[in-house]
């Protein structure tokens, strides 16, 4: 068997303590294959003390003298780079043993991009979805669910059928919705499909480049077997304009791929500060919530962690009938969670929302 070269790629910026125990979990990867790994570090931050925190390995540091975003981190390490494979993540990533080598089999057995199956906590709790369709369909109902609580319902309900392939996938499953997070495929998809747009310089540079990886024939897979833990929201929150490229990146991503027909049409339909949904009441502390009343027949129920007030969720948890009489946040997680508002959704196996409350996490 040769040896196969991999590029292990962090862009950090502030999270020297993050990246080093997302590099020690890596370290910790049991490889069934000859294997010759480099992680490079792209320091967007221009941190001094970065190289205390990081672990023994076979590293290259390369600063580049102010902060290029993510998309042009990655574009700048690939260009020191000449491994057959790359794996490029979050510094608030911590892979399982097993995960690098599944995703890296799996993206030499499917000659394509493979992503993880994600969990915010080490017990494997609350499961970080996977992106959000990304199509004209989509956005057209969420844009619109804006104006009214029955149509963002609606838009939450299209939200969960796309999420149930992956929340229910044992075996792998072909799709181009990939967390960017953590990505891996090799150097030929990403010479075919071509560089991560720069003008990204947060959020939407993985969708994207998964577009048009999509549009160059090259394909992508869910892998459920191979777990990471994701802190969530933590690598985006050191960003100090964060926000700002939210939006900025959310209206150039439209650009691209809508038109600008369609980018004008949703901004006429959405409207501003759409009113708190009535059933949402406040939670003390950490969320403890009753499922005793609820009917058999509700179950296996999610219970949802949204971090917007239009309620999509950022994680699910699933409960069985008979597990527990009351629901409570992971503690593991709930350390982790990045500071502010968020609401929580008990929502039936059938998609009928059966209650809906706010919890907030304070400093």
């Amino acid at each position: 068997m040769s040896t196969v070269k991999l590029s292990v790629i962090y862009i950090h910026y502030h999270t020297e303590g993050l990246l080093g125990t997302s590099i020690r979990h890596m370290l910790a990867s049991q490889f069934n294959r000859e294997l010759a790994v480099e992680f490079i570090i792209v320091d967007n931050g221009s941190s001094c003390s970065l190289e205390k925190h990081i672990p023994q390995c076979n590293y290259r540091l390369i600063t580049p003298g102010k902060n290029l975003g993510y998309a042009g981190g990655i574009n700048l390490a690939l260009t020191c780079s000449d491994a057959e494979y790359v794996c490029v993540l979050n510094p608030d990533v911590y892979p399982q043993p097993e995960c690098l080598p599944l995703l890296l089999s799996e993206a030499i057995a499917r000659k394509g991009i493979v992503g993880p199956r994600m969990y915010i906590d080490p017990g494997c709790r609350m499961l970080l979805p996977c992106n959000e369709e990304r199509t004209r369909q989509a956005e057209f109902f969420r844009t619109i669910g804006t104006r009214s609580s029955w149509l963002l319902q609606h838009a939450r309900h299209r939200w969960r059928h796309h999420q149930r392939t992956f929340m229910e996938a044992r075996t792998p499953v072909e799709s181009h919705d990939l967390s960017g997070a953590m990505l891996v495929f090799s150097r030929e998809i990403y010479d075919s499909v071509g560089r991560f747009d720069e003008r990204f310089q947060l959020y939407f540079e993985e969708s994207d480049w998964l577009k048009r990886a999509k549009s160059a024939g090259a394909p992508a897979f869910y892998i459920p077997s191979a777990v990471a833990l994701h802190l969530y929201n933590q690598s985006a929150v050191s960003q100090k304009f964060a926000q700002k490229w939210m939006e900025n990146s959310t209206s150039l991503f439209a650009q691209l791929h809508y038109g600008t027909a369609f980018r004008r049409l949703m901004s006429f339909l959405a409207k501003e500060n759409l009113e708190q949904e009535k059933s949402v009441h406040e939670l003390l502390d950490i969320g403890e919530l009753s499922l005793r009343d609820l009917s058999q027949h509700h179950f296996p129920v999610s219970v949802e962690l949204a971090a917007y007030p239009d309620g999509f969720p950022g994680l699910i948890e699933i409960v069985g009938y008979g597990d527990r009489d009351y629901w409570v946040f992971s503690a593991d997680a709930w350390e982790t969670l990045a500071t502010g508002h968020y609401i929580v959704q008990v929502v039936s196996w059938s998609g009928k929302e059966l209650r809906r409350s706010k919890v907030a996490r304070n400093v």
